[in-house]
């Protein structure tokens, strides 16, 4: 297999004329379009631009590191490949976390099915993030990628919808309550909120600023109103930095060499 070698901040691009600064200042669009005719300094600028991301993703939804690092290469690799056939107008971000949950729901029911549960002891998380971890693996698989989705990678309920190819509606709802459920594990929370459905939807909005100015306006006028709320309003912000303490992970260091590599190989071959 031919080895890809990674370029350098001075590195210039395989025609000769830029340094890599240039590639990395440009749009995923544009760097699509020349990954697509083979060039690897715009590839590998994708690649380094969201493996943190993807593979924080990963972790957050599979729990285990080896695991994780497969998903990622190998949604990154089913991303080129998809890009090779498709429009590149398709947004690189998009693509790569619709394939990468998908890749890991796969693993994550397989692994259910067969009754296995991932070596805690491999996680090189600290005692904080251990629990949130081994919380998350008790979610369903789905709703575990709709949290990773929100708190890991920062999509809003429409990306995450778009992603998963589910409703928003769904989003919404299965996030909604699988916080209450994390948050009855992880910080002792009753069973259930006490707020209204309504109520406690606008709260939880307010969490993913996902609120239009009316909907601020209301949530504001509860906060003022109902003690009740505000210490609802608190506790779900302490959860969600509960959550949030997942991330960034960083992948490991052969994985960007190693889908370069695949990819050099792939193009050479042809």
């Amino acid at each position: 297999m031919e080895v890809y070698a990674p370029a350098t901040q001075t590195a210039r691009d395989p025609i000769g004329r830029r340094p890599m600064q240039f590639f990395e200042d440009l749009h995923d669009v544009t760097l699509v379009t020349r990954a697509r005719i083979g060039d690897m300094a715009a590839l590998e600028v994708l690649v380094q631009r969201y493996r943190r991301v993807l593979y924080t993703v990963a972790l957050g939804i599979l729990g285990d590191t080896a695991e994780a690092r497969d998903a990622t290469r190998a949604s990154l690799l089913r991303a080129y490949a998809h890009l090779s056939m498709h429009d590149p107008d398709c947004g690189f971000f998009s693509l790569t976390h619709r394939l990468l949950v998908r890749e890991c729901l796969e693993v994550a029911r397989a692994r259910d099915a067969a009754g296995d549960m991932p070596p805690v002891h491999s996680l090189t998380f600290d005692d904080r993030r251990r629990g949130v971890q081994q919380a998350m693996l008790r979610l369903d698989p789905l709703v575990r990628a709709i949290l990773a989705l929100r708190h890991l990678a920062g999509l809003s309920y429409a990306e995450t919808a778009v992603t998963l190819e589910i409703s928003t509606d769904a989003v919404r709802s299965r996030l909604h309550k699988a916080r209450q459920q994390m948050g009855e594990w992880l910080l002792a929370w009753p069973v259930g909120s006490a707020l209204p459905d309504d109520e406690e939807s606008l709260l939880q909005s307010g969490l993913d600023d996902a609120l239009d100015y009316w909907e601020r306006e209301a949530r504001e006028r509860l906060l003022q109103e109902q003690a009740g709320a505000a210490f609802r309003a608190a506790a779900l912000r302490e959860l969600g930095q509960l959550l949030n303490s997942l991330g960034p992970a960083d992948p490991p260091v052969d994985l960007v060499p190693d889908v370069l590599s695949q990819i050099s190989a792939r193009i050479s071959s042809f």
